[in-house]
């Protein structure tokens, strides 16, 4: 009676607290995804002062490993596995608690409210989640009562958990990307610079928590695999399959994004080894997966056969026909009602309330074990092998069924059903589903042995091939860089391997001897080199004194030039003179003789000190002059050559004076000047060294520059005296043209009015010394002009602006003339343009006071672009120009001061209407001064 034996089978483990092993594919992907967690918390944990950021990252994998190793547990133990089905969730909670903590201390711990409120939130749901795993455990060991309602929505935590960290990280991520798209306007630009942030990470803090924030997304996909199986939306084996895909990656891109921005160091070894072991595991989940599903169709298709058979058996009523492997066959009512038996058994339904009652055979299938309320054995859920094996196409079209069965009391056996029909009879066939988990945890056992073998040559073999083949080549490569940025270059690197980097290494020896070679050529240049400049720094040196002695003489030169244009007398300027040439030649004393008919003194044969330093006040009187024929004297006046005495104490021609032990070398030169010698320059030198030729030529050519001066200086006075002559003439014959005929008239007015009153002619009297009253006024306001002419205001001191308000208070505020002067502020302008229009101003002044006779003169001086202009404007009775010629009115005077520096007059006016008088000068061209193009 095989069918009997099948049927009452002998129990694998009395109790539910047996410990029986079962491998299946879910046991396969728990332990790819154990396998890289362990080797993640490895690394964390070996790295070396690490941060808090670490620590916690590292916490997050120690409770990943936990949940995949509770994961493992409730998928291969059978039953008793049971007990632990809500730990992976529950851990899982824990590593993204940890993960969130991590997140706030990435990069930096600047949000420490916000991590305290998510720690806080974490523990209010961990907690609860810990009481359910406890819970379920102790009713399943305890075989209690442990159902609460709340197995079918536990599993959703895990997702809405995994969703709260990836907005915990994205919100990190916004926080670091605000201050790039703070500028954008309104909430709609914001959020659309959020949203490129995320695209284009503005830095590195933001681009790595949005990498983590993809991680978790990975994780998402594995926590929603087995939500959407119960919700009918993918099948058993799809979300197997998602969960080992999403797991194994987003654990690996969380450890490897952590790789590319966490503050500790990283090797390449280390990213290569966790990319290696992701690709594996992830290659070795599918193909075992795939397996996994092959298996299923085989045994499916095998069970179908034996139902046939067992068909065919139980049609002809043979029920040893049945095969071995048949537990047991239920027929049922054609009308499908509930009067089933089992084959050779007692009727279903007086099994059908308990397992554990004393009866020959229990069977009852999974959804009505679950609506008993009051079971005390262990009902669990179908595992994942059975849910797989159930949605195998292998399968006919109708749905199996899965039964409980207990035999003998307290064991829990599972059975498989297959729906079929023998003679228009319904009959389920059923087959026990330890045969099917034998044949699973063989070939399951096989694969995670070949699985965990391959992960123990990726974590051994592989590092230790990379550093055999990689590591400890570019090791020695390195080190060779290291050294050869030291300065040693007889380093050379061993060719170890005979690939790409050892003709790297190769390539590195060759490139290291050329260097070697061209060191050696550069410091033998460079000797040559070093030897030619320091050569070039004696020449530079050489040439920078010659510089520096040229400069001292250029410096000499032209301070004797200035001096020139600057004295007021000649003795200033010998003083100066021999000051500036003292300083550039280095002597102890020097004197300047000139000539007596240069100083406009009779006696012509006579020299006359006019400027000396260093000679003692002893000696002074001795020196102040000396005849021409002096034989030192005379013979450099009458050779126009410079002479050089080495050494006065012996030489007969030195005067006394000078050879006594306050001097010991001499050098003279003429002073000359339009072919003539004015005078001569000497200068003394103590005992320390004589005058060399250089000296003496400079002191040559300055001589030359004084004598110059001198000359200068000479025809200057002859100009001033010149000047004062002629304006002597002018005042004469101004004089003579107006204040003598205003007295002329006054004469000849009293005399008629003297006359008049001998006569008796009265009334006549009257308008006659009104005459020589107007006449006598007029004669003043001359008479005043001619003072101010006299004694013009010093430009600069006060500047033309207060000259003009000085000329007209003293000339034409004495004279009754109401005067308005207008003038744009801060108007500067050069010397030369100054004294121009002060005299054309005052030339036209002078003629508003002559002819005018205006009561009001307004002068305005303003800037107009790059022009000057200056206008005089009175309410005088006017002219007409077509009776003046050329020079009348002062306007040639006028016209020739504009253009010595570039303007023009233009006169306007009519018999009548008033007189203005307008000067333009530009400021740019090049009439102006130095001073005015400085300026400009």
């Amino acid at each position: 009676m095989a069918f009997r034996r099948m049927l009452f089978p002998s129990p694998r483990g009395a109790g539910v607290a047996t410990l029986t092993i079962s491998l299946t594919d879910l046991s396969y992907t728990s332990i790819t995804v154990l396998i890289l967690a362990l080797v993640s918390v490895a690394y964390l944990v070996r790295l070396r002062n690490k941060s808090l950021a670490v620590k916690w990252l590292a916490w997050a994998y120690v409770w990943f490993t936990v949940a995949a190793l509770g994961l493992w547990v409730s998928a291969s133990v059978l039953f008793t596995g049971y007990a632990v089905w809500p730990l992976p969730y529950t851990a899982g909670l824990i590593g993204l608690a940890a993960l969130v903590q991590f997140a706030y201390r990435l990069p930096e711990f600047d949000q420490p409210r916000k991590a305290r409120i998510c720690l806080f939130v974490s523990g209010a749901v961990i907690l609860p989640a810990l009481g359910f795993t406890l819970y379920t455990a102790h009713g399943v060991l305890s075989g209690l009562a442990y159902r609460t309602g709340l197995e079918e929505i536990f599993p959703l935590v895990l997702p809405l958990a995994t969703l709260a960290a990836m907005a915990v990280f994205l919100q990190r991520a916004v926080h670091f990307a605000r201050p790039s798209a703070a500028s954008a306007g309104g909430v709609s630009g914001r959020w659309h610079s959020y949203l490129r942030a995320m695209i284009r990470p503005p830095n590195r803090a933001t681009l790595a928590l949005r990498d983590f924030s993809i991680g978790l997304a990975f994780v998402l996909v594995a926590g929603v695999a087995y939500p959407l199986v119960d919700a009918g939306v993918i099948s058993c084996a799809v979300a197997v399959l998602l969960l080992s895909v999403g797991l194994l990656t987003g654990l690996a891109w969380i450890l490897l994004v952590y790789f590319g921005h966490g503050s500790e160091p990283t090797s390449f070894i280390a990213k290569l080894i966790i990319v290696s072991l992701v690709i594996t595991l992830v290659a070795f989940s599918v193909v075992g997966l795939w397996t996994t599903w092959l298996w299923d169709a085989e045994y499916a298709s095998a069970r179908q056969l034996e139902a046939r058979a067992a068909i065919t058996a139980l049609a002809s009523a043979d029920i040893a026909g049945v095969p071995d492997s048949v537990a047991y066959a239920i027929r049922c009512s054609a009308s499908g009602g509930t009067d089933c038996a089992l084959v050779g058994g007692a009727p279903v339904t007086q099994v059908a309330g308990t397992l554990s009652g004393d009866v020959a055979a229990g069977f009852i299938t999974r959804e009505d074990a679950l609506r008993q309320t009051d079971a005390k054995a262990v009902l669990p859920f179908a595992n994942s092998d059975t849910y797989s094996l159930a949605e195998n196409p292998a399968w006919s079209d109708q749905p199996v069924r899965f039964r409980f069965g207990s035999r003998p009391i307290g064991s829990v056996y599972e059975y498989i059903g297959l729906p079929v029909a023998v003679t228009g009879v319904p009959y389920e066939i059923g087959f026990p589903l330890s045969q099917y988990r034998q044949m699973v945890h063989a070939r399951t056992e096989t694969l995670i042995l070949l699985v965990t073998a391959s992960c123990a040559a990726t974590l051994i073999v592989f590092p230790l091939f990379l550093r055999t083949n990689l590591v400890q080549p570019l090791r020695a490569l390195l080190e060779g860089v290291r050294q050869v940025n030291a300065g040693n270059l007889d380093v050379t690197v061993p060719m170890q391997v005979g690939d790409e980097v050892g003709f790297l290494a190769y390539s590195f020896s060759a490139m290291v001897g050329s260097l070697r070679a061209l060191n050696a050529s550069l410091r033998q240049e460079i000797g040559e080199r070093t030897k030619a400049e320091r050569e070039l720094r004696k020449l530079y040196a050489t040439l920078e004194q010659r510089v520096a002695e040229q400069t001292r003489e250029l410096t000499a030169l032209f301070n004797v030039s200035a001096a020139a244009g600057q004295a007021l007398n000649i003795e200033t300027l010998m003083e100066r003179s021999l000051e500036h040439t003292m300083a550039a030649i280095q002597s102890n004393a020097g004197l300047i003789y000139l000539r007596d008919e240069v100083l406009d003194r009779s006696d012509a044969p006579w020299l006359q000190l006019v400027a000396q330093r260093g000679i003692p006040r002893r000696l002074i009187g001795r020196v102040t002059r000396l005849p021409a024929h002096h034989p030192l004297i005379g013979w450099v006046l009458d050779n126009r050559e410079p002479l050089l005495v080495p050494d006065l104490s012996r030489d007969p021609r030195a005067p006394e004076a000078m050879g006594l032990s306050f001097a010991r070398c001499a050098v003279l030169a003429p002073l000359r000047a339009g072919g003539q010698v004015l005078g001569v320059f000497c200068l003394l030198r103590r005992r320390e060294r004589s005058f060399d030729q250089e000296e003496v030529a400079l002191l040559a050519s300055i001589s030359d520059q004084v004598g110059l001066a001198v000359e200068g200086y000479q025809l200057r006075q002859v100009a001033e005296q010149t000047a004062v002559l002629k304006e002597r003439h002018r005042l004469a014959r101004d004089l003579h043209d107006s204040i003598t005929q205003y007295l002329y008239s006054l004469n000849l007015l009293a005399e008629a009015g003297q006359a008049q009153l001998e006569t008796g002619a009265i009334p006549a009297v009257g308008n006659t010394f009104a005459q020589i009253g107007r006449t006598a006024r007029q004669a003043l306001k001359e008479i005043r002009l001619f003072i101010q002419q006299l004694r013009p205001p010093a430009l600069e001191q006060v500047g033309l602006v207060g000259a003009l308000h000085q000329r007209l208070a003293s000339v034409e505020g004495r004279a009754n003339v109401q005067t308005r002067l207008l003038v744009d502020e801060a108007i500067v302008l050069p010397e030369a343009v100054e004294e121009a229009l002060y005299h054309i101003a005052s030339e036209a002044l002078n003629n508003t006071l002559k002819h005018a006779d205006a009561d009001t003169v307004t002068v305005h001086l303003k800037l107009d672009g790059d022009h000057a202009v200056l206008t005089v404007l009175d309410n005088g009775r006017g002219f007409d120009r077509a009776t003046l010629d050329g020079s009348g009115l002062g306007l040639e005077s006028m016209n020739e001061r504009a253009r010595q520096v570039g303007g023009h007059v233009e006169v306007i006016s009519t018999p009548g209407t008033g007189t203005s008088v307008r000067v333009t000068v530009p400021l740019t061209t090049a009439g102006v001064t130095d001073a005015s193009r400085s300026l400009s």
